[in-house]
């Protein structure tokens, strides 16, 4: 890549975390359940040997709790949150800036409001839980599996299992990295890479989990119990609302119904232009398999054993975000490079992406604007309830 590209990269990108660190110039104080359990379990770590850590330290992965406490050594717990976030966040934007930009100049400034300034995301940051630093994780995971699969030695492979495994060190939702890489090497006939990359990326948790069970009797923790459960086919039309809300371009007053009829209709255009166009299946096929197959898995994953009633589906979904962002984007520019001479498509695209991006816009602006001020008709108590409570907070258009 040419040298002067890069520096516009890295002047784009550093421009989200110099205003988040503005925007939170107080620090981010953690009032989530989970993000108190965190900074909990970090100034545990901080504070004792390995074996002595009890309560909080086995609920969660290791990895999130660690990273904290290392920016604990350096900085107020608030300071810690906001600056580790912030850092982590620049690496996510620019893996994603770098390795999905658009061609077009119109749909590279809808994807930098969606992606790169979401305010989905900001509001995620300022809670201080792990979710960013999964993302970048698996933005890191897809970057290293492209270079596997241009050269499949032995050193890209163990790296690529290395950072899977530090995905699943953060989440336990990881595990499902292991699936569909797994899958990727089988469909691509690396039968010998298969078992060493299972057994490396899994290895690190399954010390984990040995280390909970010898001191504490327990994998855990219970932490999954509050989540898991058999096979539930209404969790389906709760999924799809969500997705509705984070790409449909209307407030339609905040209905969730018409948001979801909105989002069936413009999937069932793409996919009637989609099926007749063998190119677009084979781009996919030989471009972006590895990221399809595990949003698919991932979303069957939460078809299978996540409940119905857990009041947080918003948040379980934020892994694959930014992916479904990203298809959608990249077919509404696939349609308006192919129809570009069909100005009535080309002027619909352009408002219906346009209209969103506004949206997108005033969301973060917004946002952005209340925490540098403080404004005193915003309760940000309220505006956290929501953000637990509700699974469907995580749009748009909150």
């Amino acid at each position: 890549m040419k040298t002067y590209r890069k520096k516009w990269i890295a002047g784009i990108i550093l421009i989200y975390p110099i205003l988040f660190c503005l925007a939170n110039k107080w620090g981010i104080v953690p009032h989530h359940g989970d993000a108190k359990n965190y900074l909990a379990a970090a100034q545990s770590l901080m504070s004792s040997n390995f074996t002595e850590l009890e309560g909080q330290f086995y609920y969660f992965p290791i990895l999130f709790p660690t990273l904290l406490a290392v920016f604990l050594k350096f900085f107020p717990p608030k300071f810690a949150i906001l600056y580790l976030n912030a850092l982590v966040y620049t690496i996510f934007a620019y893996r994603i800036f770098l390795d999905y930009m658009p061609k077009t100049i119109f749909f590279r400034v809808i994807c930098v409001l969606s992606l790169i300034f979401s305010h989905i995301l900001f509001k995620i940051s300022i809670v201080g839980i792990s979710e960013i630093v999964f993302l970048a994780f698996v933005t890191l995971i897809f970057w290293q599996s492209r270079r596997y699969f241009r050269d499949a030695s032995w050193i890209n492979l163990v790296g690529l299992a290395l950072l899977v495994s530090l995905a699943i060190l953060t989440r336990y939702v990881g595990l499902i990295l292991v699936f569909s890489f797994g899958f990727m090497l089988f469909y691509h006939r690396k039968y010998k890479h298969l078992f060493p990359f299972i057994a490396i990326s899994i290895l690190p948790i399954s010390i984990w989990f040995t280390r909970n069970y010898v001191l504490f009797k327990t994998i855990s923790g219970g932490h999954t119990d509050l989540v898991f459960t058999a096979l539930k086919w209404e969790i389906i039309p709760m999924i799809t609302r969500v997705l509705a809300l984070w790409t449909t371009p209307f407030i339609f007053w905040n209905n969730p119904n018409i948001h979801l009829l909105f989002f069936l209709l413009i999937v069932g255009v793409y996919s009637s232009y989609i099926a007749k166009d063998n190119y677009f299946v084979r781009y996919v096929q030989s471009k972006r398999l590895p990221e399809l197959t595990y949003v698919l898995l991932y979303l069957l994953m939460i078809i299978a054993i996540v409940r119905p009633d857990y009041n947080a589906l918003g948040r379980i979904l934020i892994p694959i975000l930014p992916y479904i962002l990203l298809s959608y984007i990249f077919l509404g520019e696939y349609l308006y490079l192919k129809y570009y001479k069909n100005k009535l498509i080309n002027y619909f695209l352009i408002f219906l992406y346009a209209f969103w991006g506004l949206q997108i816009l005033r969301n973060i602006l917004t946002h952005f604007w209340v925490r540098h001020f403080g404004l005193v008709h915003f309760s940000i108590f309220e505006w956290f309830n929501d953000l637990v409570i509700s699974g469907m907070v995580f749009s748009h258009y909150h």
